[in-house]
């Protein structure tokens, strides 16, 4: 998960996951939420391991 925080892996993944939040098909909103929510989770660990000693 760090690595892809890191990487910018995770900000390109939520900027296209943004554009899906538009559709009102739950096929498509309970994936896409659940996707973020991971991303989300990844960039706030990978934001709490660089600062530490802060």
């Amino acid at each position: 998960q760090n690595e892809f925080a890191k990487n910018g892996y995770a900000d390109v993944v939520y900027e296209a996951l943004a554009k899906l939040t538009h559709h009102r098909d739950v096929k498509f909103i309970v994936p896409t939420y659940s996707c973020i929510t991971l991303v989300l989770a990844a960039l706030e660990n990978a934001d709490d391991s660089f600062n530490k000693f802060e």
